[in-house]
């Protein structure tokens, strides 16, 4: 298993999970993220998980001025129980981290029943909106910054 850039080839699988995610069912939502222009239009933001060159999971990350954005995180159903999720959002702090931003941010619609997840991947409740007449988790990470080897010898 490894976590890889997205590639051309793989738009079709990314597709294929984010439409699990169901958002066409918020029909009142301006969000296409299960059309392939869409997803090709973002590629280079798109990370997957891959076991035998199939795609298991993705997470879209948008780079923003002091931190990353999950725009969509998704694990095939049969995957759900296996860890994929909380690997992909360590990986998004790591990158987060690597590249100094100050937290992760992610916005979940309430209808997923998807906050437990990430409270349990150590984000915190900034609020709850509402928007295109559905509600809404806005969620938090800090990011802590990486230790020195100086430092962590030194504690």
């Amino acid at each position: 298993m490894e976590i890889v850039k997205a590639r051309k080839k793989q738009v079709a699988e990314i597709v294929r999970l984010n439409q699990a995610l169901r958002l066409r069912e918020l029909s009142d939502l301006e969000v296409d993220w299960d059309n392939p222009c869409r997803i090709f239009e973002h590629l280079d933001d798109y990370l997957v998980v891959c076991v035998q060159d199939k795609v298991w999971a993705a997470i879209c990350l948008m780079t923003e001025k002091d931190h990353l954005e999950i725009y969509t995180l998704a694990v095939a159903e049969q995957m759900r129980q296996f860890g994929l999720g909380r690997l992909l959002i360590a990986f998004a702090e790591a990158q987060a981290r690597l590249l100094g931003k100050k937290y992760l941010l992610v916005d979940s619609y309430c209808v997923f029943q998807a906050r437990g997840f990430y409270e349990k991947c150590g984000f915190k409740l900034r609020g709850t909106r509402r928007a295109y007449g559905h509600q809404y988790y806005s969620m938090k990470k800090q990011i802590r910054p990486q230790r020195s080897r100086r430092n962590a010898q030194a504690a």
